[in-house]
């Protein structure tokens, strides 16, 4: 299965994984370093033991990262002829409702449509989520369905879309 993330995304996965290799290469010299003075067996050289463990860590990281990178589908970010439906870099207004009618069990929230960043005041979601994958390239008005399975129990939650903003 595809996943799907921006130019943008894109590039701060591949910065990750520059990054953690950075710290893998550091690791392996520190770990080197510790085994030559006092030796490579794990009873002996506790510092040695813990970086082995650190360094298996980081290979499990950068193994899941560049899986992660082989998957992706990079999709279009281009706003300028979608402003009406959501697309990366929207802020969304939606209203979430439980199953129940009950209207205290109704909430407004709104989400920024990023796979990289953060947004103060504003959760985060794209397309890879179960509410990025109903909502991407709607409208306002759009209302849609989405279950979330909580080991076994299935909640069905009501999603609408209320606003849809492109901030500069």
């Amino acid at each position: 299965m595809a996943l799907k993330y921006s130019v943008e995304g894109v590039k701060a996965l591949e910065r990750e994984l520059d990054s953690l290799k950075a710290e893998l290469r550091k690791l392996q010299i520190y770990k080197n370093k510790t085994a030559a003075e006092n030796g490579d067996v794990w009873h002996d050289n506790n510092d040695f033991e813990q970086a082995e463990i650190e360094e298996r860590r980081l290979q499990k990281s950068i193994a899941d990262l560049e899986e992660k990178l082989q998957k992706v589908e990079v999709i279009s970010t281009d706003t300028s002829s979608s402003s009406d439906t959501v697309n990366y870099g929207a802020l969304v207004t939606v209203k979430i409702k439980g199953e129940d009618d009950d209207p205290d069990d109704e909430d407004v929230i709104t989400l920024w449509f990023s796979d990289s960043g953060e947004k103060a005041g504003c959760t985060k979601t794209n397309v890879n989520t179960p509410i990025g994958k109903l909502i991407f390239d709607k409208p306002v008005g759009f209302i849609g369905n989405y279950v979330v399975d909580n080991k076994g129990a299935k909640t069905t939650f009501t999603v609408e879309i209320l606003d849809i903003q492109y901030p500069d």
